[in-house]
C-alpha cells in the first residue's frame, strides 16, 4: 500500500484516471492485486486526487476487432485564457484508442478537417501497411460533410475510406470520439493554465504524446 499511495500522490500521474494508473502499476510490477482490490485500497488510502470537472458516459457505439477498422472524427471546443474560442480536431482509432491526428485552430473549416484525415492516413499506413478499407465515423457537422473532404477521400486510390455519419447513415453514435474529447478536456486542459493559441497547441502536443504512448487504455 505504501507504493500505491506514493503513485496516487505522484504529480506525474495527476491527469490519469485510477484505472489507467492501475494498469501502469501492473505493467511496471508495482502491484499484483485485482482491479477491484485496487479501487478498495484507493478508497481506504483516501488520497485527495482532483476529479474531472465533468464526466459524461456514452453508449450505443461500436467496438472494432482490429486497428484501423473504424476511425472516429470529432471536433470539440475550448476557450483559452485570453477568451478566444478554439476548435480541437481529433481523429482516433476505435481499436487502439490512439489519437492518429489532431489540430487546434480558431477556425472551424473543411481544409483543416481534411488535413487531419491526411495526417491520420500517413500514420496508419506506417503502422499497418496493406490496409484496404477504413470506416470513418463522423457527425453531421459541416466541417466533415463538404466537397473538400469528400474530394480528398475519393482521390485515395489504394485504400477505400467509407465515411459514415453517426445517427444518420447508421443507428449508433460517435461516442468513442466524444469520450476521448472529454478525457483530453476534463483530465488535462481544464486543469491547466492555457493563455492562447500557441500555448494550447504546445500543451496538446505534450498531452497527446502522453495519451498515446504512456497512459494505458
Amino acid at each position: 500500500t505504501h507504493a500505491m499511495g506514493k503513485l496516487l500522490k505522484d504529480e506525474q500521474f495527476i491527469h490519469w484516471s485510477l484505472v489507467s494508473l492501475y494498469y501502469h502499476s501492473l505493467r511496471h510490477k508495482v502491484v499484483t492485486m485485482s482491479l477491484s482490490t485496487w479501487y478498495k485500497y484507493a478508497g481506504l488510502l483516501a488520497v485527495n486526487r482532483p476529479k474531472p470537472r465533468s464526466i459524461k458516459h456514452y453508449s450505443g457505439s461500436i467496438t472494432a476487432t482490429m486497428p484501423n477498422q473504424y476511425w472516429h472524427a470529432d471536433v470539440t471546443y475550448f476557450k483559452t485564457g485570453d477568451g478566444v474560442l478554439h476548435y480541437i480536431y481529433l481523429v482516433t482509432d476505435n481499436f487502439s484508442k490512439m489519437i492518429l491526428a489532431w489540430a487546434a485552430s480558431t477556425k472551424l473549416c473543411a481544409k483543416i478537417r481534411a488535413d487531419t484525415f491526411r495526417q491520420a492516413l500517413k500514420i496508419a499506413i506506417i503502422h499497418q501497411p496493406g490496409i484496404e478499407t477504413i470506416n470513418l465515423i463522423v457527425d453531421g457537422g459541416s466541417e466533415n460533410n463538404n466537397a473538400t473532404v469528400d474530394d480528398f477521400l475519393k482521390c485515395i486510390d489504394t485504400i477505400e475510406i467509407n465515411k459514415i455519419r453517426a445517427l444518420k447513415d447508421v443507428a449508433y453514435s460517435n461516442a468513442h470520439a466524444e469520450a476521448i474529447n472529454k478525457t483530453i478536456k476534463t483530465y488535462y486542459l481544464n486543469r491547466m493554465d492555457i493563455t492562447g493559441t500557441e500555448s494550447l497547441q504546445k500543451k496538446l502536443a505534450v498531452i497527446i504524446e502522453e495519451y498515446n504512448m504512456q497512459r494505458p487504455h
